[in-house]
């Protein structure tokens, strides 16, 4: 892999301070203003609605800002980006530290290596059988349509962000940490105080909350969930289960998805959907990636593993990707049955076709 971001153009790791403040300051402004917009004088259902779908892009803007930020790739300056990522994070309610040591340091340190990345990481078929009946109700719950956004609810934010185990506590800074907490705590109780003190009574102030507050945050969860799902679950995405093995991959991009949507949208999510180049090179800061991904699709078009996505191919890759074989490296169904897998190019039904032992 090493190989590989060499070979990446040099002016793609290019980051300008200017021109990273002109993408952050614009969506921040607008979802800090928006907060303080919510009386229902001003607000008609249809109009409600409109500003919820609006905010859960906010928020996912600049969260994708801030993770830039945390991989220091978005500006020049190191301050500046400590700074920016914080704030970025902040309406997504994502402590920014504690996203560093589960993202940065676990998820790219080892990408798809279980027991290190808990980005869905699948379970053997033994492994799923062992679970108890509500677990594994749960699991299948998670790797369905809707249920990728309470995954990352429950598996990633609440379990790993929120509440982290010790040894990921253990792992930090005591100080930056609790600081870290602290602001997003503190952040919350603003957004909330902003938006209750704006309506005319009790229940409709507790009503503006969850229309201004919750559903934009849970909307942001399933947006999230998905992209995260679609990034790292595809038939040609295999996952190891010892370090050891890692290093017959060296060589080869790692295995993460490029999703291939409408341009529009990719503009509007700040091409975070250029996964794999991101995941080469970290440093290449969001407004270079899509030139950085172009160049990889180029010259290793055999190893970018590609996804046109639709809602048809979502509902394919979910009915392909639901257990996993570590042995074979192959994934399988929920009765431990080896799937039908698409070919990583064409989503539509002619593509599906079985897969061995042997997959590669």
């Amino acid at each position: 892999m090493e190989d590989v971001r060499a070979s990446l153009p040099v002016d793609v790791f290019e980051r300008s301070t200017g021109k990273a403040l002109a993408i952050f300051v614009p969506p921040f402004v607008l979802y800090m203003t928006s907060i303080f917009l919510l009386g229902p004088t001003r607000w008609p259902v249809g109009a409600m609605a409109v500003w919820c779908a609006l905010n859960s892009l906010l928020i996912a803007v600049l969260f994708i800002i801030g993770h830039d930020a945390c991989h220091a790739s978005f500006t020049s300056s190191s301050i500046v980006n400590q700074i920016v990522g914080r704030l970025a994070m902040l309406p997504s309610l994502t402590p920014f530290t504690f996203w560093e040591l589960g993202h940065n340091r676990l998820h790219h340190g080892f990408t798809n290596l279980k027991g290190k990345d808990y980005v869905w990481t699948p379970y053997s078929y033994e492994e799923f059988q062992s679970l108890s009946p509500f677990r594994r109700a749960l699991e299948k719950f998670y790797r369905s349509f809707w249920g990728v956004g309470a995954y990352y609810l429950i598996e990633i934010w609440w379990r790993h962000l929120v509440m982290p185990g010790a040894d990921e506590r253990g792992q930090l800074p005591r100080l930056k940490a609790a600081m870290d907490r602290l602001l997003v705590a503190g952040f919350l109780v603003f957004e909330v105080l902003a938006i209750f003190q704006q309506g005319t009574n009790g229940q409709e102030s507790v009503g503006l909350v969850v229309l201004g507050l919750l559903v934009p945050f849970l909307t942001w969860n399933l947006a999230m969930g998905m992209v995260i799902y679609l990034h790292h679950t595809h038939p040609r995405v295999r996952w190891l289960q010892q370090a050891e093995e890692r290093g017959a991959f060296c060589d080869r991009l790692p295995d993460t998805v490029h999703v291939v949507c409408p341009r529009w949208l990719g503009a509007l999510l700040l091409n975070i959907l250029e996964h794999p180049a991101h995941h080469i090179a970290p440093r290449i800061p969001l407004y270079n990636l899509k030139r950085a991904q172009h160049f990889l699709a180029t010259a290793f078009p055999s190893q970018v593993i590609t996804h046109d996505v639709s809602l048809a191919s979502i509902r394919q890759v979910m009915a392909a990707c639901r257990l996993y074989d570590y042995q074979c490296g192959q994934w399988l169904d929920w009765s431990g049955k080896p799937s039908l897998f698409l070919d990583g190019k064409s989503a539509g039904p002619d593509a599906l076709v079985k897969t061995s032992c042997a997959m590669n």
